[in-house]
């Protein structure tokens, strides 16, 4: 094998593994953020990019070297530990390190900010290292080969479509890890933004009781005039089911903690105001 056909399969291996861990982060965590900042999160971006940056590292690295080898033993290897990393990943960066980093980020709030410890992360652990286990051991024990076939196809679009399988694999398990993990922990921000934003369109209007039932939008009658103004939300609490879960809104300055049972708001009141 001639040292530039060797180097160009190094290159690819490499890229091979940056578009997977890439489609990992991306359907994981950053459709997550994406729409968490449409629902006026403060820190929507706490799980993506640290996960994005891991994940294109990691998985580069795991692709070089499955190149680098050339055997299909050490591409299980190699994409079994990577599986095994993504998987910790996805329940780390939710449960453990969004709390950490907001407290670091913004350490008015690490008293207000109580996640406790998961009952069921045992269940998320084991469904999610199936699932990216599955897709990341294909995806590996199938890079020698797309790459071997790119290389001898006269066709620049052979290297795309490796890359778009790379894509569609990753892409699927990022996806089912997010219904499966971060719906929960979205769910109450969004559902509490849409409260906040019904009861701003609608103030000093007579809303139907079978719509205000509907939209629970009793829970927002102790916060008055603060629902004129700009908000920014936050995930601060949640309990061991992922029953019940408050969020703090910040309106301008002052503060207002909005408590959800099964992502339905049941009350919110105004806690204080920023220094």
């Amino acid at each position: 094998m001639s040292i530039n056909v060797r180097w160009k399969k190094l290159r690819l291996g490499l890229v091979y593994g940056m578009v997977a861990g890439l489609a990992c982060a991306v359907f994981a965590w950053g459709v997550d953020a994406f729409l968490l900042a449409r629902a006026n999160d403060l820190y929507f971006w706490v799980k993506f990019l640290p996960g994005l940056v891991v994940s294109i590292l990691v998985g580069g690295m795991a692709g070089w070297l499955t190149i680098y080898l050339q055997k299909h033993a050490f591409a299980f290897l190699f994409w079994g530990l990577l599986a095994g990393l993504y998987t910790w990943l996805v329940i780390w960066l939710p449960f453990s390190a969004t709390p950490r980093l907001i407290s670091l980020i913004n350490p008015a709030l690490a008293g207000l900010i109580r996640f406790n410890t998961v009952q069921d992360v045992g269940q998320f652990k084991l469904v999610s290292l199936l699932i990216i286990g599955l897709v990341a051991v294909i995806g590996g024990l199938l890079e020698i080969n797309l790459i071997d076939q790119a290389i001898l196809s006269p066709y620049p679009s052979s290297s795309i479509a490796i890359f778009a399988v790379c894509v569609i694999l990753f892409g699927l398990a990022g996806s089912a890890t997010d219904h499966m993990i971060n719906a929960n922990l979205r769910e109450p921000v969004q559902i509490v933004n849409t409260l906040l934003q019904f009861a701003r369109d609608h103030a000093g209007e007579q809303v139907p009781k079978e719509t205000a039932r509907k939209m629970h939008l009793s829970a927002t009658y102790r916060l008055g005039d603060l629902i004129q103004k700009s908000r920014r939300l936050t995930l601060i609490a949640l309990d061991e089911n992922l029953v019940m879960m408050d969020v703090l809104v910040d309106f301008e300055g002052t503060r207002a903690k909005c408590s959800t049972i099964f992502s339905q708001p049941t009350d919110c009141i105004i806690l204080t105001s920023n220094p």
